[in-house]
C-alpha cells in the first residue's frame, strides 16, 4: 500500500488530497490526463518492506485513489531496513537511513573510521558526497599517475577535504545559526559551491567560514539559492580570473548551474583554438578571446536591442544563455544554421511577456486565422531595416539568403544568381524544397535536390545547406525568411492578366507577405556592376534606397536613379531626396528624370544606362487595389529579363 510521500508530505493529506489551490488546480488537470486515453506515466516510489513511499507522482496517485484504481504503474526502488515501520512515520526519515547505509556500503567507511558520523537531513545529498569522492580520487590519480584503490580516495577525503572543513565548521559555532541542520548538511553546502575545497585546497576558507553566520542569519537551509548564485560566482571568477582578464565584465545569473554552461562554452572554446593555432592555449588566453569574440558580441547586441525590458527579472548573460539554448532548438527543427542574434530576436517575439508584445502576438494570430494569405498585407514598411539591420554586429547587409528551390532546370537559376550574390557579401546560403506531400515519389525527389544543391554550393566554395518541409510553397517561405536576409526566387511564369489569377498568385503572396527583400530571377545576370533604382519618394522606395546606397558604397556597383513625374505624381522632390539622402553617405550615383508610364520608362533606361538590376519598392496600393488597378511591380516583373530587387 501506499503512505505517504518522499518531500511533500506537507502538501498532502494523509489519503493524498491536495492541501494547496495551487495543487487543486493541478490535481484537477491530472485529473483529466487520467481519464483521456493514453492515462498517465508510472510514478517513482520508494519501496521499504510492505508499504510504499512516493517520490515522484503525488497527484496521479492522488486522482487514482480517487477514480478508486487498485493498482498504478510505478518505478519502484527498494530499501531494505530490519526497522519496523510505525504507521505515521515519514518517508524521508526511511530514506536517509537507506541513503546513508548505501553511502556507508560504498565508502566502507564505517570500518576505515568508525567514529565517522556523516549523519544529514537532507535526502539525495549522499550522492553528491560519492561525487566529490570520486572527484577526489580522479584527482588524486593524476597528481599520483597510478590508479587510486577506493578505499585510499575516501580515506584521503575524509582526513584531508571533509575533517578539517568540519573543523572549521566546530571552531566557528555555525550549527548554532543552524539549530535544524547537522555538521554534514552545512559541509555539503559549503563543498558544493567552492572549487577550492573539491581541489583539496582548505587553508584559506576559515576566514570565509567566519564570516557565513553573519551573511546568512539564520536562513533556513532550503531558502539559499541566492547564497548559492553567489558562491557560483564566487566560484566561476575564481577558475576563470575573468575580472582579472577584463576588469568590467559581469556575468552574474539569476539561476543555479548556470556557470557551469558558461565554464563548459570556455573549455570547448579553448579546445578549438588550440586546433586553430596548432598550440598549446594558456586557459587565461582561452577565456579573453571566448569573452571578447563570442560572450561579449552578443551581450552587446542584447543591451543594443533593449532586449533586458522584455525579461526585467533576468540579466544580460541569462538572456545570452537562453538565446543560446533557443538557438540550438530552432536549428534542430529548421535544418538549418541560425544566427545568434536571429534566434534573440525571435525569443524576444515569441516569449516577452511586456504587454505589447503579448498583444502583437495575440493579434498576428487573430489576423492569420481570419484573412486569406493573399490579402495579408504583410509587416510594416521597413521592419527588416529596423529591426535587424541596425542592430547586427556585421556591416554585411544579405549574411543569410533564402533560394527555394523546386529541381526543375529553370529552378536551379535563382541558386545560381544566390550564389552570385553570395560570393559578393560572403553570404551564407540557406536552400529550402517544399514539398506537396509526404510520398515516396516526392521524398526521392527531395534528396536528388539535396545532392544536387550541395554539390552545387561545394563547387563554387558558397557554405549552404537545404531544408525540406511539407506544406504551402508561399507560407513556408515567408515563415522561414525572417532567418535570413534576402529571399531569392526564380521567375519563371509571368504574372497573369487576370485580376483573381494575380490575387491567387504564389509569387505575388510572398511579395506581400514576406518581411525580406525579394530578388526575382527571369535569368541569371553574371556580372553585376550596374543597378537601376527607380525612386518615387514613398515609404517603401525609401528601403529600395538604402539598399541601393549599401550596395554602391560597400560593393562598389554603379548606382542609377530614376525618377518618373506621371499623372498625380512628381519627380523633382522625389529626386532631390535621393540626391540628399546619398550625398550624406558619400555615395555617387547618376540621377535621371523621365515622363510617362511608368514601368516603359524603368525598362527604357535599364536598356539605355546598361543596367544588370533593377531595384525598386514593393506594392504600394491594397491587394483588391492592385488586382483592380495594376501595378508597376507587375508590368516589371511580367516584362523586364534582369533580376529585380524587390524592397518592403
Amino acid at each position: 500500500a501506499i503512505v505517504g510521500s518522499v518531500g511533500r508530505y506537507k502538501d498532502f493529506t494523509r489519503s493524498f488530497l491536495p492541501l494547496k489551490n495551487a495543487d487543486e488546480r493541478r490535481w484537477a488537470a491530472v485529473g483529466a490526463i487520467a481519464k483521456g486515453l493514453q492515462g498517465f506515466p508510472p510514478i517513482e516510489v520508494y519501496q521499504i518492506g510492505d508499504v510504499y513511499f512516493v517520490l515522484d507522482g503525488n497527484h496521479r496517485v492522488s486522482v487514482a485513489r480517487q477514480l478508486d484504481a487498485k493498482y498504478i504503474e510505478a518505478y519502484v526502488t527498494k530499501i531494505q531496513t530490519k526497522v519496523p515501520l510505525a504507521r505515521d512515520i515519514h518517508a524521508d526519515d526511511l530514506a536517509l537511513k537507506a541513503e546513508y547505509a548505501d553511502f556507508l556500503t560504498y565508502t566502507n567507511l564505517d570500518q576505515l573510521r568508525p567514529e565517522a558520523d556523516l549523519t544529514m537531513s537532507i535526502p539525495g545529498g549522499y550522492r553528491k558526497l560519492r561525487d566529490q569522492i570520486e572527484e577526489h580520487r580522479y584527482y588524486m590519480g593524476l597528481r599520483h599517475q597510478r590508479e587510486i584503490p577506493l578505499n585510499e580516495a575516501v580515506l584521503d577525503w575524509y582526513e584531508t577535504i571533509y575533517l578539517p572543513i568540519i573543523g572549521m565548521i566546530h571552531r566557528q559555532d555555525l550549527l548554532n545559526a543552524f539549530p535544524n541542520r547537522t555538521v554534514t548538511d552545512l559541509y555539503l553546502w559549503i563543498s558544493e559551491y567552492r572549487a577550492v575545497i573539491r581541489r583539496g585546497d582548505v587553508n584559506q576558507l576559515e576566514e570565509d567560514i567566519a564570516e557565513l553566520p553573519a551573511k546568512l542569519a539564520i536562513l533556513p537551509y532550503e531558502d539559499v539559492d541566492a547564497l548559492i548564485l553567489n558562491a557560483e560566482y564566487a566560484n566561476f571568477l575564481e577558475h576563470t580570473r575573468i575580472q582579472d582578464i577584463r576588469p568590467d565584465a559581469d556575468l552574474r545569473v539569476t539561476a543555479p548551474g548556470r556557470y557551469r554552461e558558461l565554464e563548459k562554452q570556455i573549455d570547448i572554446h579553448h579546445y578549438f583554438m588550440g586546433l586553430e593555432y596548432q598550440r598549446d592555449v594558456p586557459y587565461q588566453e582561452a577565456v579573453a578571446h571566448w569573452y571578447d569574440t563570442i560572450y561579449l558580441p552578443l551581450v552587446s547586441f542584447i543591451c543594443k536591442r533593449g532586449m533586458l525590458r522584455d525579461f526585467p527579472n533576468r540579466t544580460a548573460t541569462d538572456l545570452y544563455l537562453w538565446i543560446l539554448e533557443y538557438r540550438t532548438d530552432l536549428e534542430k527543427r529548421l535544418g538549418w544554421r541560425i544566427q545568434p542574434e536571429a534566434a534573440a530576436t525571435d525569443l524576444v517575439h515569441t516569449f516577452s511577456g511586456a504587454p505589447e508584445r503579448v498583444l502583437s502576438r495575440m493579434g498576428e494570430k487573430v489576423l492569420d486565422a481570419l484573412t486569406p494569405d493573399e490579402l495579408e498585407s504583410g509587416p510594416a514598411t521597413g521592419a527588416w531595416r529596423k529591426e535587424e539591420v541596425t542592430a547586427r554586429r556585421t556591416d554585411r547587409l544579405f549574411t543569410g539568403i533564402l533560394v527555394p528551390i523546386s529541381g526543375s532546370d529553370q529552378g536551379w537559376m535563382a541558386l545560381d544568381q544566390a550564389i552570385l550574390m553570395a560570393r559578393y557579401e560572403k553570404s551564407h546560403i540557406y536552400g529550402l524544397h517544399v514539398m506537396p506531400s509526404q510520398t515516396p515519389k516526392a521524398r526521392e525527389k527531395a534528396a536528388a535536390i539535396q545532392s544536387e544543391f550541395t554539390r552545387r554550393c561545394d563547387a563554387v566554395g558558397v557554405q549552404g545547406e537545404l531544408a525540406i518541409e511539407t506544406g504551402s510553397l508561399a507560407r513556408t517561405i515567408c515563415d522561414r525568411a525572417r532567418w535570413t536576409d534576402l529571399v531569392v526566387l526564380n521567375l519563371t511564369h509571368p504574372q497573369k492578366f487576370q485580376p483573381f489569377g494575380k490575387l491567387k498568385s504564389d509569387f505575388r503572396t510572398i511579395l506581400r507577405r514576406c518581411s525580406r527583400p525579394v530578388l526575382a530571377v527571369p535569368r541569371v545576370s553574371p556580372d553585376l556592376r550596374r543597378v537601376l533604382l527607380a525612386y518615387d519618394g514613398s515609404p517603401k522606395a525609401d528601403e529600395a534606397l538604402f539598399v541601393g546606397a549599401y550596395l554602391s558604397g560597400h560593393l562598389n556597383l554603379a548606382l542609377v536613379v530614376i525618377t518618373v513625374k506621371d499623372v498625380g505624381r512628381t519627380s523633382v522632390e522625389a529626386l532631390s531626396l535621393a540626391r540628399e539622402y546619398l550625398l550624406r553617405r558619400k555615395v555617387q550615383a547618376t540621377f535621371v528624370e523621365q515622363t510617362g508610364p511608368v514601368g516603359d520608362a524603368i525598362l527604357a533606361t535599364a536598356d539605355a544606362q546598361a543596367c544588370d538590376l533593377i531595384l525598386m519598392g514593393g506594392y504600394g496600393l491594397s491587394p483588391v487595389l492592385e488586382m483592380m488597378f495594376g501595378s508597376t511591380v507587375d508590368n516589371i516583373l511580367r516584362t523586364s529579363q534582369r533580376p529585380t530587387l524587390i524592397c518592403r
